[in-house]
């Protein structure tokens, strides 16, 4: 009667097998019941990263919209360093894009003549999407009109009207008066007659 042994025996031919799934196994090579899966069989995990490193490197813009502005030069500023000249009202967009997440703040760099601009949703971070939104709104300061003298012809005298010949606009001004200062201007491109006397409002 044949002895059973207590353990396994195992082939020459099975433990060179078991060497070789070993050897595989730690060079990241998957075996299957089919048999090896090649790495390159193997689902490709590259594509994940790629979209990602997509995402962060994607930039965006920052712009908004400029009211009120009569004339001159409004200079904005994002983040200190980039510059943009408006000269009309409108949509406006800064140069420079930046990254998802990073910051941005809008400032008045140098106000045009006359006239104060302020800025409304200027600062914030970038989530995922062009900024456009911010505000840029100017108005008229003390001063902020210029001309001469409106002159009445039928009495002779200024009517305390300053206008501003090239807008066309007029106001109140103290430096309307006085008495006149020939020559005086009969007719005007904007309809009244003005004298020579400067004046602002």
């Amino acid at each position: 009667m044949a002895r059973r042994l207590p353990f396994p025996v195992f082939s020459e031919g099975e433990v060179h097998m078991a060497g070789r799934v070993a050897l595989l196994a730690a060079m990241g090579v998957t075996i299957g019941c089919g048999g090896i899966v090649d790495p390159a069989d193997r689902t490709n995990d590259s594509a994940p990263r790629a979209a990602a490193a997509a995402t962060q490197s994607a930039t965006y813009a920052v712009g908004g919209t400029v009211s009120g502005l009569v004339a001159g030069m409004l200079v904005l500023q994002n983040n200190g360093v980039d510059n943009l000249t408006a000269v009309a009202n409108g949509p406006f967009t800064f140069a420079t894009p930046l990254a998802d997440g990073s910051s941005y703040k809008v400032t008045v760099r140098t106000q045009p003549f006359a006239q104060l601009c302020a800025v409304t949703s200027g600062s914030g971070a970038i989530a995922g999407g062009d900024v456009t939104n911010i505000q840029v709104s100017c108005s008229r300061t003390t001063g902020g009109g210029q001309g001469h003298c409106i002159y009445s012809i039928a009495s002779h005298r200024l009517t305390g009207k300053c206008l501003d010949v090239g807008l066309c606009d007029q106001g109140q001004s103290f430096d309307c008066l006085g008495a006149p200062r020939s020559p005086i201007v009969s007719r005007t491109f904007c309809g009244p007659a003005v004298d020579r006397t400067p004046c602002m409002f």
